[in-house]
């Protein structure tokens, strides 16, 4: 049984599952910057990412889905310029991993 709740928050969409027991936190984000997200803009998101263990991640985008904990992962994505990912999290520390990430995202201009 797989249920949704939609709010926006500051023009991006959160989506809050409920998959059985489990629950998923997931935001869709467009990258604003002309870069893409490279290596140094990868690297930022592992760490972040990397900071809750116990929390799982993922990156989706083109239709891929990797863990983003995963530096490898994150660069096979080849994310440019206005290409719209979603961050997924579920585990114990979801809104602290999404803030987390989300700072990333904001402060080195990403999206």
């Amino acid at each position: 049984m797989l249920f949704f709740l939609t709010q926006v928050w500051y023009n991006k969409t959160i989506l809050k599952m409920k998959v059985g027991f489990n629950f998923m936190l997931s935001r869709e984000y467009t990258v604003a910057s002309s870069d893409g997200i490279h290596a140094r803009p990868a690297s930022l998101l592992v760490s972040a990412a990397s900071k809750f263990p116990d929390t799982s991640i993922s990156l989706t985008a083109k239709g891929h889905d990797v863990n983003l904990k995963s530096i490898m992962g994150v660069m096979s994505l080849g994310i440019g310029q206005h290409t719209r990912i979603i961050i997924s999290i579920s585990g114990d520390d979801e809104q602290a991993a999404m803030d987390s990430i989300q700072d990333v995202l904001i402060k080195n201009r990403i999206i």
